[in-house]
C-alpha cells in the first residue's frame, strides 16, 4: 500500500508539472491580479518552450478571447526582472518587466477596452509606479527606473514616427505622467 501511495504521488507531481511547461510565479500573479481586478496567473516562458510565441517579438501576451483568459504569458527575462525589481538586472529590463506585467494584466481586466492596445498601454504606464511598488520596489528604485519605463512607453507608442497611421499602442488622449514628478 505504501508503495502504491508513493507511485501515485510521483505520478500526480509529474502530471502537475510537465517537463518544459512554463513556470508560474505567485508573486507576479498577486500583483497582476490587482490590475486585472480578478485572480489571474503569470506563466513565465523560455523562448524554446511550447508556450513561447513564435516570431511575434513580444515580451508578453494574453491568449484570446480575453474574457475567458485566466493567465498571461511573459518572457522569463521579464518575469525575473520584475520579480527582483530592486536587483542587479539592467535597469531597462527591470523597468520593462514591471511594465509588461501591468500591461498584460490590463488585457485580463474585464473592461470594454481590454482588447485596445492603446488604452491598455496608457493604463499600464499611468500605473507603472504602483506596479513597481507592489512588486517591492523601493522609492529609490522607482525613481531610478521610471525614466526607462517612460522611454520604453514612448518607443512602443511610436513617438519616433508621429506621422505614421500604424501606431496601435498610441492613445492621443493618454495623459502620461512626467518623468520628474509623482
Amino acid at each position: 500500500m505504501k508503495r502504491l501511495l508513493i507511485i501515485l504521488s510521483i505520478f500526480a507531481l509529474s502530471a502537475a508539472y510537465p517537463v518544459g511547461a512554463a513556470v508560474q510565479r505567485p508573486k507576479l500573479a498577486a500583483v497582476a491580479s490587482v490590475f486585472a481586478e480578478r485572480p489571474v496567473r503569470v506563466k513565465c516562458y523560455q523562448p524554446e518552450e511550447l508556450d513561447a510565441p513564435e516570431g511575434i517579438g513580444a515580451w508578453g501576451y494574453v491568449n484570446i478571447p480575453l474574457a475567458k483568459a485566466r493567465y498571461m504569458h511573459v518572457s522569463d527575462v521579464m518575469c525575473n526582472a520584475a520579480r527582483d525589481v530592486n536587483g542587479d538586472a539592467p535597469r531597462w529590463q527591470r523597468a520593462l518587466g514591471v511594465l509588461v506585467i501591468v500591461h498584460e494584466a490590463y488585457h485580463l481586466r474585464r473592461w470594454g477596452a481590454a482588447g485596445d492596445e492603446a488604452k491598455v498601454e496608457c493604463r499600464a504606464i499611468r500605473h507603472w509606479r504602483v506596479g513597481a511598488r507592489l512588486l517591492g520596489a523601493t522609492e529609490e528604485t522607482v525613481t531610478e527606473l521610471w525614466p526607462y519605463a517612460i522611454a520604453y512607453h514612448y518607443r512602443l507608442t511610436g513617438y519616433e514616427d508621429l506621422w505614421s497611421d500604424d501606431r496601435p499602442y498610441y492613445d492621443p488622449g493618454c495623459d502620461v505622467p512626467p518623468i520628474g514628478d509623482e
